[in-house]
């Protein structure tokens, strides 16, 4: 729930009043939506910011960087707090600083969206539409080298499976840490993760072109922004990585698995606190319910449905969606195929992944490329042109639509679908069984 928090947080200083706005959790995922026109607000102030004022673009992203290695400066402070009381006051404010951190997430999230428009506009302006997508692969070079691309390029490298392994487990432990409630990885799942590059393909080379007619200022910002796109996420893992044993030692002071923590804000566990033994038969349905789903509400103060109410509620529309069978987004890399969809509701399914499908998912990151070598197209709900789907689809020379925002509603594992990267359309052509 702390990124409803801090998406309510978000607006409220972009925006500098209220705004109703409601989250949706089901299946691992959080859905976020905003009061008509206050994403259109930001949005036109972002844009605004990036043609007039880039030094106020730096600045944000900065603060982006600096708020991650608070976050993770803070959890190093955890350790040594034994009682309940203190466990509590210190899983609070690591909540609070985590809420921070994620004000600038969603700030990083739309400029990057602002400046993808403008390098899309100049780019159009300049060369022509028809070498749009040459041009921006050509620019796409991150300012700074994210661990995550070190990584990537270890694995990818021709030295031996230990070595690979030993070098994951010694330099990104972290690696697996996408939830601050998981389990982090152990040796067996980094062997598997080092296990899905084997076999990859071969990188495509972007052909070099010459983009000297761009903004510098703008392309520098660009180039930063896709590094920060990925030590954002390097900051997050590592902060959840370092705070797991403080989350395990709280769990256990009240008799919860770290994941059943998971379903409890800091305030609900300390008003809870106070009679755990009395409020036991309350905690367990309240688990029960929030495994299910969630929808939080804002409007003034937060309201929490959980359960079988708010499964209906998340899905009361879904007689409309099943209706549809074709939606448009963004072209992330050019090609046509037709295919079998294999969606990925979380990571646990990426093992299962077909050779030879079209990979539909949320979003993707890392853990998703062992998936990823082995798709014909990607399409996604989120992301734009400088997307993790979007970047790895360009490097392997794969059919990639990004953006798509009800592919996960559409669609389902099986179904077969066309995906014109093109024009940026995907068509269900047929229905499946699974």
């Amino acid at each position: 729930m702390s990124a409803l928090e801090s998406f309510q947080k978000w607006l409220q200083e972009e925006i500098g009043e209220d705004i109703v706005s409601k989250g949706e959790f089901e299946n691992g995922w959080w859905t976020t939506f905003a009061q008509v026109g206050s994403i259109e607000k930001v949005s036109e102030k972002y844009v605004a910011l990036v043609e007039n004022d880039l030094e106020g673009v730096d600045k944000r992203i900065n603060r982006l960087i600096k708020s991650g290695e608070n976050l993770i400066s803070f959890v190093k402070t955890l350790d040594g707090v034994e009682s309940r009381e203190g466990l509590l006051q210190n899983f609070s404010k690591y909540f609070e600083n985590f809420v921070d951190f994620c004000v600038s997430l969603w700030a990083c999230y739309y400029l990057v969206e602002a400046v993808e428009a403008a390098i899309q506009k100049e780019v159009v302006l300049k060369y022509g539409d028809g070498k749009s997508l040459l041009v921006i692969s050509s620019i796409s070079t991150p300012l700074k080298k994210a661990s995550i691309i070190r990584l990537t390029d270890k694995l990818s490298s021709q030295v031996s499976f230990e070595e690979k392994v030993e070098f994951m487990v010694e330099n990104f432990a972290y690696i697996g840490s996408t939830d601050p409630f998981e389990k982090p990885f152990g040796r067996v799942e980094v062997e598997n993760y080092v296990r899905g590059f084997s076999g990859s393909e071969e990188k495509v080379e972007v052909e070099e072109v010459d983009s000297s007619l761009l903004d510098p200022k703008l392309v520098l910002v660009y180039q930063k922004l896709l590094w920060v796109k990925d030590l954002r996420d390097e900051l997050r893992r590592d902060a959840f990585y370092l705070a797991y044993p403080f989350l395990k030692k709280v769990s256990t002071a009240f008799g919860l698995s770290v994941l059943e923590l998971g379903n409890f804000l800091p305030a609900e566990l300390t008003e809870l606190s106070e009679n755990w033994t009395a409020n036991e038969v309350e905690v367990k349905k309240l688990i029960s319910d929030r495994k299910k789903a969630i929808v939080a509400t804002y409007d003034g103060e937060f309201t929490i449905i959980s359960g079988g109410k708010a499964y209906d509620m998340i899905h009361e529309n879904d007689s409309d969606v099943n209706l549809v069978s074709e939606f448009k987004g963004k072209v992330g890399c050019l090609g046509k195929v037709e295919g079998e969809v294999y969606v990925l509701k979380s990571e646990k399914d990426i093992a299962n992944f077909p050779a030879g499908a079209v990979l539909v998912a949320t979003t993707t990151n890392p853990n998703y490329l062992p998936a990823m070598n082995k798709a014909i197209a990607f399409v996604t709900d989120e992301g734009g042109i400088t997307s993790h789907a979007a970047i790895v689809a360009r490097e392997l020379g794969v059919p990639c639509i990004v953006g798509c925002k009800v592919a996960m509603k559409v669609l389902k594992s099986g179904d077969k679908v066309e995906v014109d990267a093109e024009k940026g359309i995907v068509r269900r052509i047929g229905n499946g069984q699974n």
